[in-house]
């Protein structure tokens, strides 16, 4: 009688764990703060996913909808606040970037692959000064001509310099 009334009262608390097991990222750490913070963020990002199938009036297992409630929310706070992701995001979903602004932020990201190459290489541009041919799988999508870089170096040389 008393395990049919806890199975009864604590249902949603089992389900909570149930859902969430999976998801553990603190298996194998030893740092207090990362056994106290994660799982607290975990449970808050669960209640959020909870209330959002409540407000959406969404069924089924929670366990399969929740990973990808949790990469939306991934996407959407990181195409806000990163740098760079929203390209990053553009060249991984094989999409077309759109054209640089004046204001764009510079970095270096993948060059997108083309229907001939799967993997394109430019070659660097400080490199060619110095007279040294090198290939690079990464540009900056942001100065007019895309110029290629090999190293984080070349990179903040070129945009550091009054040539762009």
């Amino acid at each position: 009688m008393h395990i049919d009334e806890y199975n009864k009262l604590m249902g949603g608390v089992d389900a909570t764990d149930q859902a969430l097991e999976p998801y553990d990222p603190c298996q194998k750490t030893l740092a207090w703060f990362k056994k106290l913070g994660i799982p607290l963020i975990t449970r808050m990002t669960l209640n959020s996913f909870v209330l959002h199938r409540k407000a959406n009036e969404l069924e089924g297992p929670i366990r399969h909808r929740y990973l990808g409630y949790l990469q939306e929310c991934c996407d959407q706070v990181l195409m806000k606040y990163s740098i760079g992701y929203a390209a990053m995001a553009a060249v991984n979903n094989q999409r077309a970037l759109p054209a640089p602004v004046v204001d764009a932020i510079h970095c270096l990201l993948p060059i997108p692959p083309t229907t001939k190459k799967k993997r394109p290489q430019k070659k660097c541009r400080e490199c060619l000064k110095a007279g040294v041919r090198k290939d690079s799988r990464k540009q900056c999508p942001a100065c007019p001509t895309s110029p290629a870089f090999c190293s984080n170096e070349h990179f903040s040389t070129w945009h550091d310099g009054t040539e762009k």
